[in-house]
């Protein structure tokens, strides 16, 4: 008896059809925008710390802190041992001078915090159209209509919050020359 040719009593899962696949695609925001929405305020993040990036030692602790990472000392209280080691890779890399490329390690903490928020909003956006509506007659929406609408009501936050981020005063001053809170910035958001 062969087998194979028996007729399955279970159901066989059937790819759905193509307005079904629309109606589930409009129901979940695209994972991938997410990502690109990152990747874009990364880069722009970037490009802007790099353009106005201190050439060289500038005042309070960078002299301290460029001299500590490039030869795995201890700075003042208290220490940052993971910022010493990261900027101390940062300082192996041959290109430019020894201040330029620890600089450059803030420029890149910096930006990676943007990044970072534009995911954590990007998440939040995305959680809170899922929650329920409190009116207690509300009509459900029709998500294949608006689902455009809803991809930038969820994205455009993230990037706002993002590029604020980026072009925020204090982070700026921070991101471009030796410091240890872009660093901090950068953690704190990876943990939210």
């Amino acid at each position: 008896m062969n087998l194979s040719a028996k007729p399955s009593r279970r159901s066989s899962a059937k790819p759905a059809s193509k307005p079904n696949r629309q109606v589930e695609a409009a129901r979940i925001p695209s994972s991938k925008a997410e990502p690109l929405c990152a990747g874009a305020v990364f880069l722009i993040a970037l490009l802007l710390f790099s353009w106005t990036l201190a050439p060289t030692v500038t005042l309070t602790d960078s002299g301290e802190l460029i001299l500590v990472a490039q030869g795995l000392g201890v700075a003042h209280p208290p220490g940052v041992p993971l910022w010493v080691i990261l900027a101390h890779l940062a300082s192996l890399v041959p290109l430019g001078n020894v201040a330029v490329r620890i600089n450059f390690s803030s420029a890149l903490f910096a930006a990676f915090a943007c990044s970072v928020l534009t995911l954590v909003v990007a998440e939040l956006m995305i959680t809170a159209a899922y929650l329920p509506a409190r009116k207690k007659g509300a009509q459900p929406r029709k998500r294949a209509e608006d689902s455009s609408i809803d991809r930038l009501l969820v994205f455009a936050p993230a990037l706002g919050a993002g590029l604020l981020m980026a072009f925020s005063r204090t982070l700026w001053s921070y991101a471009t020359i030796t410091e240890v809170y872009t660093l901090n910035a950068l953690l704190i958001l990876t943990i939210t």
